[in-house]
C-alpha cells in the first residue's frame, strides 16, 4: 500500500474530479459561486484537502480543471461550464493560468 492511499486529503486531479462533481450536485451550468463557497460544499460533504494552506491548494488544483472557468478578474467566482464547452486535455495540462490565486505573483 502506497503512502497516498493512507492519506484521505485530496490533491491534484482526484481533487479537481470530486470538486468539481460536488459543485455540479449544487451549481448550474453557469451559476456562479465564490470558491470559499465551493470549498465550503467539499468540505460539508466531508472531504479533506491536502497541503499547507489547504484553501490554497484548493483553489490553485480547482482553477486548472477545463470544467470550470473564472468569472471576471479577481472575483473570486467561478462557473461550470457544460461538457460540450470543455477542450479536450485542457484539464492536466495545467496550462490555464488563473489571476484570482493566493499563489499568483
Amino acid at each position: 500500500m502506497c503512502i497516498e492511499q493512507l492519506d484521505e486529503r485530496l490533491r491534484g486531479q482526484r481533487l479537481q474530479e470530486i470538486a468539481v462533481r460536488i459543485l455540479a450536485e449544487h451549481h448550474e451550468v453557469g451559476q456562479p459561486v465564490h470558491y470559499k463557497q465551493w470549498y465550503g460544499l467539499l468540505r460539508s460533504a466531508g472531504y479533506s484537502v491536502g497541503g499547507k494552506e489547504p484553501l490554497a491548494s484548493f483553489l490553485s488544483t480547482v482553477s486548472r480543471s477545463s470544467r470550470v472557468r473564472a468569472v471576471g478578474q479577481r472575483s473570486g467566482l467561478y462557473v461550470l461550464v457544460s461538457d460540450s464547452t470543455v477542450e479536450p486535455d485542457s484539464a492536466s495540462d495545467g496550462s490555464r493560468a488563473h489571476q484570482d490565486s493566493p499563489l499568483a505573483a
